[in-house]
């Protein structure tokens, strides 16, 4: 059923705002999927944060340009269908490439973080790329190192001065 010329241009409002926020998205082609599989992805991509719309290429270009990003004109090619990551990058890409995995007709065309496309590749990356709490706590290690260290380096003389006396007391015994 074609849609009116409003809903269109609501349907681009409503993406052009979702672009913005997003802090990166994936296409894929989704042909050959049936509704209830699509709908078993929605449902796993919204426990990760994120969303999964199906968009008309040309109203999809529309909400690109709308959002001020570069219309990724490869990646919009055939039937689409556009993940967007809100919070967490590597979870819900993740999620793609497991489902993308069990479903071989669905296949991953590439993306984008932050106005830059990436290729197929670049979605497995981004899925190596660590969560925002494995990186608050790699961040939380590189800043206690250093007190770490100096407690080190204080506590050595007396751990020193206490091996040097336990060895005299050894000797003096052993005498």
């Amino acid at each position: 059923m074609p849609l009116h010329r409003s809903q269109k241009e609501e349907i681009v409002d409503q993406m052009t705002a979702r672009l913005k926020e997003a802090g990166a998205l994936v296409i894929a082609d989704y042909r050959g999927l049936t509704v209830a599989e699509l709908t078993d992805l929605r449902v796993r991509l919204r426990k990760s944060g994120s969303e999964l719309h199906v968009i008309k290429n040309t109203l999809a270009k529309r909400a690109f340009a709308d959002a001020g990003l570069e219309t990724p004109q490869a990646l919009l090619s055939g039937p689409t269908i556009m993940a967007l990551f809100f919070e967490n990058l590597s979870e819900p890409a993740k999620t793609l490439l497991d489902f993308a995995k069990t479903h071989e007709v669905m296949s991953l065309k590439g993306g984008m973080v932050e106005g830059k496309a990436f290729g197929p590749s670049g979605v497995e990356m981004l899925s190596k790329l660590p969560t925002k709490d494995e990186a608050r706590g790699m961040l939380l290690g590189v800043i206690q190192a250093p007190a770490r260290q100096l407690a080190g380096v204080l506590q050595a003389p007396l751990r020193d001065l206490v091996t040097v006396i336990r060895n005299h007391v050894e000797k003096a015994e052993a005498a």
